[in-house]
């Protein structure tokens, strides 16, 4: 585990985890078990109601690994690249209702 930060959040408190890595030399020896059981004891420690991390969408293996440990999917998360400072037409701007009558 590189980073874990405590979150006071619309959800309630959350204990957040940056990343969640394990060497491959060290897999399916149990450290990929013990990180997410530590994760929740620290939650647990620190007065959370939940721990969250986010995976990349095409980290698959990631995927599998919190499918089987019954880890559910709660939120997407969006993050679009605002370092360029160009927008595409209709970017930013709110969407006008229309009427249906």
């Amino acid at each position: 585990m590189a980073a874990r930060r405590t979150l006071a959040a619309s959800r309630g408190r959350v204990l957040f985890v940056d990343d969640l890595v394990t060497d491959p030399a060290l897999r399916s020896g149990g450290v990929g078990s013990w990180l997410p059981a530590e994760s929740a004891r620290r939650a647990a420690l620190a007065g959370c109601a939940r721990v969250e991390l986010d995976s990349g969408v095409v980290d698959q293996g990631a995927h599998r690994f919190h499918y089987a440990r019954r880890m559910p999917v709660v939120a997407f998360h969006f993050s679009p690249d605002v370092s360029s400072g160009h927008r595409r037409a209709g970017e930013g701007e709110p969407r006008r209702r229309t009427s249906r009558h």
